[in-house]
């Protein structure tokens, strides 16, 4: 067959210790049968599915207390008057009152007029919840700070300044009240579960959770990782508020009597060192994830709730201590698998970053960008793993960022003879691609490695 352009490589150790390895020369032919795509179907994270997360249920020796939630009058709303501070008594109770006739679907307005009431009192419910007792947040700190902190932690690949943008913007969704929501409406960080929600107010939480998280996922794909990290900073804290019960209902209850206790003993606990965990869910459809989360979570808002207003000592109650771990233990696994998800991974080129995790299963990646030149290029790889035989590794290249990857596949499960992998890839004959990408899926399960350096030395 004709070659249009050859791509080959030599490989060698560099690492005197090792057994000496002969260098090897691989040709690629551009236009062979070695140009394909990374089949990413095949691409899954080292964790736990997300339908492992639906199999822990509230054991059964716990109170079946639904019966006996204490029905709060007009659904909670009356905590709002004290922020009503523009409307008299009257109107206060003229606009609770339609509320809770639109809640429960006997509302004469007609629709427009029913979206301007419930518009209304979602804005009452966030001057409340920011400025107020309670909080759309695991309160304050400690919360979302440390559940976004141990991501980095059990992670251990985010560069210093991307795990700084996470813990940035942990509570960036709190912070401010024209930024609770991505769809210019109220945005209580909700699930609703239980046919309370308040109407453009409620529901919106794993909408937020995947708008962010998509945004990241973006920002990756055009190299932008500093960003990528600011938008999964902001997500996290969305995905999170889902292992809280109270996000769960529409009713306010003892939403922040609950968040209150739970920083209080977070130390006390040792809550950090809980969260500290060595697996992860994957994630798949962020919004679908959150739900399924908050539908985890929702299972113990009863049995908390009739704790809190029945017994005199739930504050020591040990299954509303052992709970309350599982929901942050859950939580930090599906806030790992949202970074991985979002990140597919980041390239070691990018400032700032240590490397890229190759686990098991997983295709990792490293990107080059704006790189184009007449001459020859070579590129450093330098890949750590214990057993070269279970990697498939790719180049891929493409003119722009409008155009798909063509990949050449230059390692195929062979033996390397060290776990310090080094590879020099000789690239002649594709001077007019700009942008360049290593793959390297990991096959097998039982070790995993790292990309420790994929870089460009021209002429």
């Amino acid at each position: 067959m004709a070659t249009a352009s050859e791509v080959g490589f030599s490989l060698r150790s560099q690492n005197l210790s090792d057994k000496p390895v002969s260098p090897v020369i691989i040709t690629l032919h551009k236009d062979g049968n070695v140009s394909q795509a990374v089949d990413e179907k095949k691409s899954g994270l080292k964790a736990i599915p997300i339908s492992e997360l639906k199999k822990v249920k509230v054991p059964p020796q716990m109170p079946s207390v639904s019966a006996n939630r204490t029905k709060v009058p007009n659904y909670g709303l009356d905590y709002l008057k004290p922020y009503m501070t523009d409307l008299s008594p009257k109107e206060q109770d003229q606009l609770i009152s339609e509320e809770v006739m639109i809640i429960e679907g006997t509302s004469t307005l007609n629709r427009e007029e029913q979206m301007v009431t419930s518009q209304k009192i979602g804005e009452y419910f966030i001057i409340a919840e920011n400025g107020g007792e309670i909080a759309p947040k695991w309160y304050g700190r400690p919360g979302h700070y440390e559940l976004s902190r141990a991501v980095t932690e059990n992670l251990g690949s985010l560069s210093a300044a991307h795990s700084t943008s996470l813990l940035d913007y942990a509570y960036w969704a709190d912070e401010w009240i024209n930024r609770l929501a991505p769809f210019g409406t109220a945005n209580r960080h909700s699930w609703v579960l239980d046919g309370t929600g308040i109407p453009l107010a409620d529901n919106y939480g794993p909408d937020s959770f995947a708008h962010f998280i998509n945004n990241a996922r973006v920002d990756f794909s055009n190299d932008n990782a500093d960003s990528a990290y600011v938008n999964i900073g902001k997500g996290l804290h969305y995905l999170e508020d889902m292992s809280c019960p109270y996000h769960t209902t529409g009713l306010v209850l003892n939403h922040s009597v609950y968040e209150t206790w739970v920083a209080d003993n977070w130390n006390n606990w040792n809550m950090d060192s809980e969260i500290q965990v060595d697996g992860y869910y994957i994630v798949t459809d962020p919004a679908q994830d959150a739900k399924d989360l908050a539908e985890f979570s929702h299972q113990f808002l009863d049995f908390f709730e009739w704790e809190i207003a029945n017994d005199p000592s739930w504050r020591t109650n040990p299954d509303m201590i052992y709970w309350t771990k599982v929901l942050n233990v859950e939580t930090e696994k599906l806030t790992m698998g949202a970074v991985q998800y979002a990140n597919k991974y980041e390239s070691p080129n990018t400032i700032g970053a240590n490397s890229v995790p190759v686990q098991d299963l997983q295709i990792s990646y490293a990107n080059i960008s704006g790189i184009a030149s007449s001459d020859p290029m070579v590129f450093p790889v330098r890949i750590t793993h214990p057993d070269s035989t279970d990697l498939e590794i790719w180049l891929g290249t493409r003119q722009d960022s409008s155009q798909n990857y063509t990949y050449y596949k230059i390692w195929d499960r062979q033996s390397y003879g060290s776990s310090d992998m080094i590879l020099q890839v000789w690239a002649t004959g594709l001077q007019n691609m700009h942008d360049w990408q290593l793959a390297v899926r990991d096959d097998a399960t039982g070790s995993e490695g790292s990309i420790d350096e994929f870089s460009v030395n021209i002429g």
